[in-house]
């Protein structure tokens, strides 16, 4: 089962400060769904069941939004909670050994990137973002389907492929 989007953004926040690093809202944002479609390529399952919908910015998960807009651009400093039999504790999931590796190595990928470089990767033509985004939705944000994100992602990889055969 799923955890939630709020769970991987712990765990992103564990590594961050393991590493010594900061992670700002928008950041993280880019990274929840960088880990969401490397974990759909991979293991053909939803790393976290929160929805993924086109913003201005890119790929934004909203309950995320929601928890860490009052930082503003400033990097975030407490863990995101979820209520757990009537208190307020910080959203943990349990991942499976693949899910924790797909995790760790989008940090580790993606960990040095700034906000406008995570921007430019995933509003690339003809990725989920970009077509939900620039469809004829009559509403914002419109809901990126993960059909079209584990695509783009296997997409991907299969170029990653091709590139290091390359190599040979």
């Amino acid at each position: 089962m799923a955890a939630t989007a709020k769970a991987v953004a712990n765990r992103l926040l564990d590594l961050a400060e393991r590493d010594g690093k900061k992670i700002d809202p928008l950041q993280m944002q880019k990274l929840l769904y960088l880990a969401e479609g490397w974990a759909l390529s991979v293991t053909g399952e939803s790393l976290f069941r929160d929805p993924i919908e086109a913003w201005d910015y890119g790929p934004v998960v909203p309950i995320i939004y929601q928890s860490l807009r009052g930082y503003g651009a400033r990097p975030i400093t407490a863990r995101l909670g979820e209520v757990v039999d009537g208190e307020i504790e910080p959203a943990r999931g349990k991942f499976t050994a693949s899910q924790e590796r797909i995790i760790q190595e989008v940090w580790d990928g993606y960990c040095d990137w700034s906000g406008p470089e995570l921007i430019n990767l995933t509003h690339k033509s003809g990725s989920p973002w970009f077509n939900v985004y620039h469809s004829n939705q009559p509403e914002r944000n419109g809901r990126i389907n993960r059909i079209n994100i584990k695509e783009w992602f296997d997409d991907l990889a299969d170029d990653a492929d091709k590139d290091s055969q390359d190599d040979f």
